[in-house]
C-alpha cells in the first residue's frame, strides 16, 4: 500500500509547479482545490486495480498515459499492473528507454527486462546491468536479488549466481525454492556433494529437491542410496519407477532390497516379463541358482532367442554344476546363433565375451579362449575381452603365451585399449620372468593421464608389490596433488608395508578431506580391527561405511570382524553369514573370518573346513589361517 501512496504523492508533486522557481511561460495556478490534469483518472484506475477490475484499470491507465505521456508515474503504475498480469513484454515496452524513472520505476523495468531476457537472450547483459543498478540503491529487495540470480545463471555466470543466491538465502531464511535452486547451481558446477546437502534441506517439501537428491547421489556414484531415495513417496502403482529404483539398488550392492522391490512389482503384475527377468538376474547374482532356473526356463520358452536370458541361464547352470557344462553350453551356442549372422557386431562380441567369462568361472580356460577367438574385432569386445584373454592364460599358467597373444593384438587395438593391454602384458610378464617386465608400465606412470596411471597402480596392488606401489603413488601425487584415489593407494601401501601409524594418519587426512568416503572409513576401521587397536573407533568407522552402503559385502565382513575382535562372537557370526550371502561362496577372506568365529564358538570341524576352503580360494594372512588349522583339534596338527 505504501507504494501507491508514494505514486500519488509523486504525481501531485510533478503536476504542481514549484513556487520558489516561477516561470514566466507557465500560467499561475488557480487557487485552492483544482485537481491536476489526469489525476482523477489515475486515482480511478488505481481504485479499479485495488478492486480487482484489472481490465478496466488497464484501459484507464492507457488513456491517462496517452493524454499525459510525460508523467512517468502513470507509466510505472500501468507497467507494474501488466507485470502482475503476466504482460511482461508490454510492461517493458512501456518503460524501455525512459529517462528520469525513480527507484521503483527502475525496479519495475529491471524485473520486466529480466523476465523477457529468458526468451530474448540478447537482453541478458542489459538486464544484469539494470538489476545491479537497482540493487546499488537498495540492496535488500529479494525479488530483484532473485531475478539477478536467474539472469546470471542464464548468462552462464554460475559462480556469481551462486554467491548472490547464498546472500539472498541468508537474508530471507528457509525457503525451499531457493534451496532447490542452490542445489541446481551446485549440480551444474559439478559440486555434487554440496548439491546433495542443499537438496536435503528441501526434499520433504519440494518434489524438484527429491529429484535433485537422486541425481546428486547418482553423480556421486552412490547408486544404492539413489535407489532408496527414488522409492520414497512412490505410489504403489508406479511400477516403472519402482523397477528403476530396483535397478539402482542392484547397482548399489543392495540385491536383497532390490529383490523385495521387484517382488512388490510382481504382486501387482505377476506376468511382467521385465520384473521376472530382473528377479532371475538378481537371484543368480545372489547365488540362488535353484530359484532362478525355473523362472529362466519360463522366460526362455516365451522368448527363445533372448541372448540375455540364455546367458543368464547358462551362468546359473554352470555354477550349479561346473563339471557338467552340457546344458550351459547349449544355451551359449543358442545365444551365439542368435547374433552370429553379424559376427563383427558388438552384440556378437558381447555374447562371446560373456560365454568366455562363464567358461572361465567354471574352470575351463581353454574353452574360454575358444569363445574369444570368435570375436572378429577385439575393439568391439572392449576391456572385458582383453581381461578375460589374459585371465585365461593366467589360470592355465601359460604366462609367456599370454604375453605373446597380447602383443600380437596390440596393433589392432584402439588407443584407449592399448594401456590396458600393456598392463595385462606386465602382469603376465612379471609372473613369467619377474620385475623387469614391469618396465612396460613406466610410460603410463610418467606420461599417462590420471585414469591410466591409476590402472597401472592397481596392477602393482594386484601383484602385492607394496614398496613399488608406495613409491609410484608418491610420484603421482606430485602430478595430481590431493587426489583421493592416490591418497587411498598410498595409505594402503603404507599399511601393507607395516607402517601402521603413517597409514592411520593418512587415512585420517583423507577422511577429513572426504568425510563421506565410505571406502576409506571401512578400510581404516578394518585395519584397526585386524590390528586389535582402538576397537570402539573401528566400530564407529565401519558403521558409518555401512550406513552409506548397507549391503556391501566387504563392509559387512568388516563389521563381523570388529565384533569378533570385541568378543561379541555370536553377533559376529550373523554379520559374516550376511557378508557371505552378499559376496558369494568364492569370498576367501570372509570364509577365513567365519571359520575362525566358528572355531571360537566350539564348532571346530565346521570352522576348519571353512578355513581350508579359504586357503584354496586365496585369502589374506594365509600363514595365520594355516597356523589356525594346524593348531586346532581335527586340523592338520595335534591341536596344541
Amino acid at each position: 500500500m505504501l507504494r501507491f501512496v508514494s505514486v500519488v504523492l509523486s504525481i501531485l508533486l510533478s503536476a504542481i509547479p514549484a513556487a520558489s522557481a516561477p516561470d514566466e511561460n507557465v500560467p499561475t495556478p488557480k487557487a485552492s482545490t483544482e485537481i491536476p490534469r489526469g489525476l482523477d483518472d489515475f486515482l480511478e484506475a488505481r481504485g479499479l486495480e485495488l478492486n480487482g477490475e484489472y481490465s478496466d484499470a488497464l484501459k484507464l491507465y492507457a488513456m491517462v498515459v496517452d493524454e499525459n505521456p510525460e508523467v512517468l508515474e502513470t507509466r510505472v503504475a500501468e507497467a507494474s499492473l501488466m507485470m502482475d498480469l503476466g504482460m511482461v513484454e508490454d510492461a517493458l515496452e512501456l518503460l524501455e528507454n525512459r529517462e528520469g524513472l525513480d527507484w521503483y520505476g527502475l525496479r519495475v523495468r529491471a524485473l520486466a527486462m529480466a523476465q523477457v531476457s529468458g526468451v530474448r537472450t540478447e537482453l541478458l547483459p542489459e538486464a544484469e546491468t539494470e538489476l545491479k543498478r537497482v540493487l546499488r540503491d537498495r540492496g535488500d529487495d529479494p525479488n530483484v536479488q532473485f531475478a539477478l540470480v536467474r539472469v546470471l545463471e542464464a548468462s552462464g555466470k554460475l559462480e556469481e549466481a551462486l554467491t548472490n543466491l547464498r546472500e539472498l538465502r541468508k537474508a530471507v531464511g528457509g525457503n525451499t525454492r531457493l534451496a532447490a535452486l542452490e542445489g541446481e547451481l551446485l549440480s551444474r558446477l559439478g559440486r555434487s556433494a554440496e548439491a546433495l546437502k542443499a537438496y536435503g534441506e528441501c526434499e520433504n517439501s519440494d518434489p524438484s529437491c527429491h529429484q535433485g537428491l537422486v541425481k546428486s547421489l547418482l553423480a556421486l556414484g552412490r547408486m544404492g542410496e539413489a535407489g532408496e531415495q527414488l522409492l520414497e513417496g512412490l505410489a504403489p502403482d508406479d511400477l516403472d519407477r519402482m523397477m528403476q529404483a530396483a535397478a539402482l539398488l542392484a547397482d548399489g550392492h543392495r540385491p536383497v532390497k532390490a529383490l523385495s522391490v521387484v517382488e512388490q512389482v510382481l504382486r501387482s503384475d505377476a506376468d511382467s516379463p521385465e520384473a521376472l527377468r530382473f528377479k532371475a538376474i538378481l537371484l543368480v547374482r545372489m547365488g540362488r541358482m535353484e530359484e532362478a532356473l525355473p523362472i529362466l526356463d519360463r522366460l526362455v520358452r516365451k522368448d527363445p532367442e533372448n541372448t540375455e536370458l540364455l546367458l543368464t541361464r547358462a551362468q546359473a547352470q554352470s555354477t550349479l554344476d561346473p563339471d557338467d557344462m552340457e546344458k550351459a553350453r547349449r544355451d551359449l551356442e543358442r545365444a551365439w546363433n542368435a547374433v552370429s549372422s553379424d559376427a563383427a557386431s558388438k552384440e556378437a562380441a558381447g555374447v562371446a565375451v560373456e560365454a568366455a567369462r562363464i567358461e572361465l568361472d567354471a574352470g575351463h580356460p581353454t574353452m574360454a579362449r575358444e569363445w574369444l577367438d570368435r570375436v572378429a574385432d577385439p575393439n568391439s569386445g572392449g576391456g572385458n575381452y582383453l581381461f578375460l584373454l589374459a585371465e585365461s592364460y593366467r589360470k592355465s599358467g601359460k604366462y609367456k603365451a599370454g604375453v605373446a597373444s597380447l602383443l600380437r593384438l596390440e596393433p589392432q587395438l584402439d588407443q584407449q585399449l592399448r594401456p590396458l593391454a600393456r598392463i595385462l602384458e606386465a602382469d603376465l610378464g612379471y609372473r613369467a620372468s619377474g620385475e623387469a617386465a614391469l618396465e612396460i608400465l613406466r610410460p603410463l606412470f610418467d606420461q599417462g593421464d590420471r585414469k591410466t596411471a591409476l590402472m597401472a597402480l592397481s596392477e602393482l596392488q594386484n601383484l602385492e608389490l607394496w614398496e613399488r606401489m608406495e613409491a609410484e603413488s608418491r610420484k603421482l601425487l606430485k602430478r595430481f596433488p590431493q587426489d583421493r584415489d592416490l591418497l587411498f593407494s598410498l595409505a594402503t601401501a603404507l599399511e601393507r608395508r607395516g607402517h601402521f601409524e603413517m597409514a592411520v594418519e593418512l587415512f585420517d587426512e583423507l577422511l577429513k578431506a572426504y568425510p563421506q568416503d565410505a571406502g576409506a572409513a571401512n578400510y581404516l576401521g578394518y585395519m584397526l580391527a585386524d590390528a586389535d587397536r582402538d576397537l570402539d573407533r573401528a566400530l564407529e568407522l565401519i558403521t558409518a561405511a555401512l550406513n552409506s552402503d548397507p549391503e556391501n559385502g566387504a563392509y559387512l565382513d568388516s563389521m563381523g570382524w570388529v565384533l569378533f575382535r570385541m568378543g561379541r562372537v555370536d553377533e559376529a557370526e550373523v554379520w559374516l553369514q550376511k557378508a557371505l550371502r552378499r559376496s558369494g561362496p568364492q569370498a576367501g577372506d570372509i570364509l577365513a573370518h567365519l571359520g575362525e568365529v566358528r572355531i571360537s564358538l566350539g564348532r571346530t570341524s565346521e570352522g576348519v573346513e571353512l578355513l581350508r576352503r579359504a586357503l584354496d580360494l586365496g585369502c589374506e594372512h594365509p600363514e595365520r589361517v594355516e597356523k589356525l588349522i594346524s593348531g586346532t583339534p581335527g586340523g592338520d596338527g595335534d591341536g596344541e
